[in-house]
């Protein structure tokens, strides 16, 4: 592309000093570009589609190792939080923080960044935004392989490690997956009908010390570790196979404080407590995005009285704590128009809030119940902190 452009600006030039020749030189100088851009799109376009083709090649065998799809995880993290159409800039605090530069940088010691805080305060959201900041730069970061899982549920340790190595494994400039899983894969059937599943406890270790010997650096991004049925085992994995070539991997992930990362990675660690403070920037943008940054019929009362809304902006963003979703089951009260049709009912509800949830209970103690009961004693008190959010 760069010489296309040089190629171009001197034909340009060219034309300039060439003012005085006949309309058709001219012609033929735009000719000349034009068959120049259509030369290099012919060749750009050959890349791409054998790109393509080696994707879909490669499909089969990217299922084998991992059924997770990672691209459909990112994209429903993106939509639930509204990152591409109302928050796009949200997070961007931490993507200036010193942490984070310190972890991206690759400076030595500083390979794990751990991201905890109480359930609720946007971690995920959080995450998510590390994700796309990655997948933005892509083409910058040509020598970083990017590996990235959302957990949920109760999701066992292996199938998180086989997500991470079914990314690593592809190679996102050159679209070929690493030799010694293709190995794997045809010793194992191949694309044949009695392919045999992928074993763990013989495969997974050999691929991924494989790609680090090879010299490739893999950027690793884990979300709620504290979901995974033993992240103690994940990061386990994860630090013995960076012991073995200390360069070759960077970690972040977040999770609650139950997690302890920092008994299994303490050496190579950047600590970072995702206070109420913190986010703070983040909560304040988020209500008022909720509340104001609506269509007309969709604001709290229709929009008619202004001083209501930003008494419930005032309140919410007092009380809110960190805790994105308190916010966002009190919000699903008040603009709910079946159930909010007046300011009267509007005022004694504000009465409430003001003093206690007036919406949700059940929904958050059921979501930190199963949360805590894991908890060890000396956290007790994030459970005595959500308590007095939820039902002061």
């Amino acid at each position: 592309m760069l010489e296309l452009m040089a190629e171009i600006r001197t034909l340009a030039t060219d034309s300039a000093i060439l003012q005085g020749l006949i309309y058709s030189s001219r012609l033929e100088i735009w000719k000349r570009i034009n068959d120049m851009v259509s030369s290099r799109n012919g060749a750009c376009k050959t890349v791409f589609d054998a790109c393509k083709l080696n994707i879909e090649q490669h499909g089969e065998l990217k299922v084998w190792i991992s059924k997770y799809d990672h691209d459909e995880a990112h994209l429903a993290a993106q939509q639930k939080a509204k990152l591409e159409t109302k928050y796009r800039y949200c997070s961007q605090w931490f993507l200036d923080s010193d942490e984070f530069k310190k972890w991206s940088s690759g400076e030595p010691g500083k390979e794990t960044l751990w991201l905890h805080g109480t359930t609720g305060m946007g971690k995920t959201t959080l995450v998510a935004q590390v994700i796309q900041f990655h997948l933005d730069r892509a083409a910058l970061l040509r020598d970083r392989r990017l590996a990235y899982v959302y957990c949920t549920g109760t999701q066992p340790y292996r199938s998180v490690l086989l997500s991470l190595l079914r990314q690593a494994a592809f190679d996102h400039i050159s679209c070929e997956v690493f030799e010694a899983v293709k190995n794997a894969y045809k010793s194992a059937g191949g694309d044949n009908q009695d392919l045999k599943p992928f074993n763990f406890d013989k495969l997974y270790n050999d691929p991924l010390l494989g790609l680090l010997k090879y010299g490739a650096k893999l950027r690793i991004l884990i979300d709620a570790l504290n979901w995974c049925d033993e992240p103690k085992e994940v990061l386990k994995r994860i630090r013995d196979a960076s012991e073995k070539f200390p360069v070759g991997i960077q970690l972040l992930v977040s999770s609650t404080h139950r997690v302890q990362v920092d008994e299994v990675l303490l050496a190579v660690l950047v600590d970072t407590y995702l206070s109420s403070v913190a986010i703070e920037t983040d909560m304040k943008s988020f209500i008022f995005g909720e509340v104001q940054d609506r269509e007309q019929h969709e604001k709290l009362l229709k929009g008619e009285y202004p001083d209501v809304e930003n008494r419930l902006i005032e309140i919410l963003c007092r009380r809110v704590g960190g805790m994105f979703r308190w916010v966002e089951l009190q919000l699903s009260l008040f603009l709910n128009s079946e159930q909010v049709r007046s300011k009267s009912v509007i005022d004694d509800y504000l009465k409430d809030l003001d003093v206690k949830s007036v919406a949700g209970e059940k929904d958050l103690t059921e979501a930190y119940d199963a949360i805590f009961h894991r908890n060890t004693a000396e956290r007790d008190k994030e459970r005595k902190r959500v308590t007095l959010i939820s039902t002061s």
